[in-house]
């Protein structure tokens, strides 16, 4: 996991966007991110690494370039609120 990636990510969705407007060619990496319960709902996640991270709770609606592959491995729960389509295999 990358901590300035992650410090970023918890400035805010709107910080974290720009960001990510403004630095294409990142490719986040969040693995193992603790980001349990928190909002990232309209957050752009495409390419991001969120593979181990702990999610249980997150809030992940809206999520733009969100993939199945990317939250494989990931932890959720019955809490995650997951985009429609995305809820990985049990």
């Amino acid at each position: 996991m990358n901590e300035e990636h992650l410090v970023k990510l918890t400035e805010g969705v709107n910080v974290w966007n720009e960001w990510r407007k403004n630095s294409p060619d990142i490719r986040p990496d969040l693995r193992g991110a603790k980001l349990k319960g928190v909002n990232l709902q309209g957050a752009q996640l495409q390419e991001a690494n969120l593979r181990w991270g702990q999610l249980q709770g997150a809030d992940l609606r809206d999520v733009e370039g969100l993939t199945k592959g990317q939250i494989e491995s990931a932890r959720i729960d019955d809490k995650t609120k997951l985009p429609d389509g995305l809820r990985p295999s049990e």
